[in-house]
């Protein structure tokens, strides 16, 4: 009998009555597996695919890690590459989720997707499948689950001591002392401590083997150790192996111990580029140091490795114990190693290239974004334990940088914790200026993401006080003050507030002209907010001094190397909303499409709210010239994208509602006589267009035209 497959027939059993025997059900089925946690439900789902791949049951299988809303986006970004879908790209979240949805509801294969640690079942729902057909295993330790998603549902419960020790005995078969009764007796002793978990079993069965020792004699080692008193016994008994480890594993097992448990990238241990490496990692460096550091961990089992995905794994109660092995200090020191790996990988918003903006840089942001949100995670999870735990400057970059990308792919409820933690964990720096430095950078993100969401008012307090702590600094830094003067600039043009809005776009075209005179540079001002400068002139019906400033900011985005395509997109969208002021609806119309044009070029994700605005505005515009079927096929492709961001922007849903009423009143006027039900449809689209304005402003009466709904759009994509 393989290892694997150990005790665990009869589950397998229950599992297959759930699920079919053969894989081929007619109907969906689904089975959660709930229990404590670290009970083992994991392996046994990954068991149940090994025996069942062998048997060819299924002809695709799927493990989807469940635990955060990033975690499910990264793996069913990996299901879609996988299957090869057409226009799966790994930066297309949403457009992922959507092509792997449609597999499987269309695919004539059999196949089966694991949903490993689910701890949110809000999160899951979006994932669960919309299929008819196919099987689907949940592991969690909510047994909550099984009522809303699942067929049935299996408890999971850790093996009693008898089992525990002949698993224990069939794992050390070729290495047991001639004397069995006691080996079978300390068998039994060593998983009563273990609590009868497979994992410590497994684990401590490669200990004995490792010291070719027998049963017996390992328990007469661990019974003399005087440390064991003071704690649980199955802390005491981990302890054994973590006190056997070397200097570099140690290093090795304590990063590990903080980062995600199920893939970490074996690229974050190879990258030479970036900040130094602490003394007690400088053995990365050594490929022959750093072999040996994974030999014994590997022959342990504390982590595996699987060489063909280049990827190595470090399960949850490992890192739990581990972590609970050592001393304050000593996490604390883990942590921070932990920290420079990934803040070396991380993009940074300072690189010359960037320009404080991460567009270009998405996907390695994306393969990154896991491994940020796990130590944040961990972090407060420390400060939870002990105020004594504290952030180093490297982490609070980190999460600036982290929170600039955040904003970029519209991630607002990931951005929120991160802004809140890293306000936070900047109170415990020593270095008052850098902790002043990353508090005001990430209340302008703060600020940039109410905007987005309709919080204007949140937005501009947020962007006062933080230009007001710029301003108290000395020597003052004009880059950053005038960066925080045009913040306030759209703040207010969002706010509809547009004669504020351009005093504050001049104070930042003075503040950044003088910077760059101060610093040796021409004195010139950002191109980036001579677009927004722009944008604010249209709004005042100051076209010709406008169309200037666009002209310039085209010229210059597209010099920008590399192509900076997320500004010109911008451009070319403020240019659309110019030409349709100007009464040129062809015009307008050409240059809402250069505007998604460009923004494919470097995102190509359908669903960002700022692609629905450039299809949004396309549909208005050709309803002006009167192509109503063109544009009601328009209209209906920008609410397919809203509707995804309906809770958190339900005015720019509303807009497209009522507009697509209006066109197919325009298409029913010119198909008198005929009734295609269209008059229903706009009765409901009307409807639903007040409820989701009513969201935003509970006070609205007036729901007739494009003004009742736009000024309340954030100005990027109004």
């Amino acid at each position: 009998m393989c290892s694997n497959f150990f005790g665990r027939e009869s589950t397998f059993e229950e599992i297959d009555q759930v699920l079919g025997q053969d894989g081929s059900a007619t109907t969906f089925r689904s089975i959660v597996l709930f229990g404590f946690g670290v009970i083992g439900k994991s392996s046994i789902a990954a068991q149940y695919i090994e025996r069942n791949m062998e048997e060819k049951k299924y002809d695709a299988v799927f493990w989807v890690y469940g635990e955060t809303a990033a975690s499910l986006r990264q793996s069913f970004k990996d299901v879609a590459l996988r299957l090869k879908l057409p226009g799966a790209q790994p930066n297309l979240h949403n457009e992922n989720l959507q092509l792997v949805q449609n597999w499987f509801q269309t695919t004539d294969c059999k196949w089966l997707v694991v949903y490993d640690n689910v701890e949110d079942d809000n999160l899951l729902e979006p994932y669960w499948p919309e299929s008819s057909h196919g099987t689907a295993i949940i592991t969690t330790r909510s047994h909550n689950l099984m009522h809303k998603f699942a067929t049935s549902g299996l408890e999971i419960t850790s093996w009693d001591a008898k089992a525990g020790s002949e698993f224990l005995l069939f794992l050390l078969k070729d290495n047991i002392g001639r004397d069995i009764q006691s080996e079978r007796l300390s068998a039994v002793e060593l998983a009563e401590k273990l609590g009868g978990h497979a994992l410590g079993i497994s684990h401590m069965a490669g200990l004995i083997q490792r010291r070719s020792c027998t049963i017996a004699e390992f328990m007469r080692i661990y019974l003399k150790d005087p440390k064991r008193l003071h704690k649980s016994e199955l802390q005491a008994v981990w302890d054994v192996s973590f006190g056997t480890l070397e200097r570099n594993s140690r290093a090795f097992l304590g990063v590990a111990s903080f980062l995600v448990p199920d893939n970490t990238a074996q690229d974050l241990f190879e990258n030479r580029q970036g900040h130094d490496l602490p003394d007690d990692l400088e053995f990365f460096l050594d490929d022959s140091k750093f072999s040996g550091a994974m030999e014994p961990l590997l022959a342990l089992a504390l982590i595996k490795w699987d060489k063909d995905a280049r990827i190595f794994l470090c399960h949850r109660m490992v890192q739990m114990q581990f972590r609970s092995f050592l001393s304050l200090e000593e996490r604390q020191q883990a942590f921070d190693n932990a920290v420079v790996l990934v803040y070396n990988a991380f993009p940074k918003q300072s690189d010359s290239t960037n320009k404080h903006q991460l567009y270009h840089q998405w996907t390695q942001c994306n393969r990154c974004l896991q491994q940020v949100l796990r130590l944040k995670d961990n972090f407060q999870e420390e400060r939870r334990h002990s105020e004594k735990f504290k952030a180093s400057s490297l982490f609070c970059e980190l999460l600036k940088d982290c929170q600039r990308y955040l904003y970029e792919i519209n991630a607002f409820q990931e951005l929120e914790d991160v802004c809140e933690l890293n306000l936070l964990s900047v109170e415990t720096l020593d270095d008052q200026e850098q902790a002043i430095d990353i508090k005001a950078s990430t209340m302008s993100h703060q600020a940039s993401m109410y905007e987005s969401i309709g919080r204007v008012e949140e937005a501009i307090k947020l962007n006062t006080k933080g230009y007001n702590m710029r301003l108290e600094e000395e020597p003052r830094k004009g880059g950053f003050i005038g960066g925080f003067e045009q913040n306030l600039g759209y703040n207010y043009n969002t706010a509809n507030q547009h004669e504020t809005a351009l005093m504050w776009f001049e104070k930042s075209r003075v503040t950044w002209t003088a910077w760059n005179e101060k610093e040796g540079r021409e004195a010139d001002w950002p191109t980036v907010t001579k677009k927004n400068t722009a944008r604010c002139l249209v709004y005042l019906g100051r076209y010709e001094e406008a169309q200037s400033l666009l002209d310039v900011s085209i010229r210059e985005f597209k010099q920008d190397k590399p192509l900076n395509w997320a500004m010109l997109a911008f451009t070319y969208f403020v240019q659309g909303i110019l030409e349709r002021r100007r009464n040129r609806p062809e015009a307008a119309e050409a240059n809402f499409m250069e505007a998604q044009n460009m923004w494919f070029k470097g995102d190509q994700t359908r669903f960002h709210p700022f692609n629905a605005g450039c299809i949004y505005k396309m549909g208005v515009v050709c309803l002006d010239q009167g192509k109503v079927e063109t544009a009601i096929k328009h209209l209906r492709d920008a609410l397919e994208i809203t509707k995804f961001h309906s809770d958190a922007m339900p005015v720019e849903h509303a807009r497209g509602l009522f507009k697509l009423s209006e066109a197919l009143v325009q298409k029913s006027s010119t198909n008198e006589g005929e009734d295609d039900g269209s008059e229903k449809e706009v009765e409901y689209l009307r409807d639903e267009a007040e409820k989701y304005l009513l969201r935003r402003d509970k006070s609205a009466t007036q729901f007739g035209n494009e003004d009742a709904y736009d000024k309340w759009v954030p100005i990027f994509w109004r």
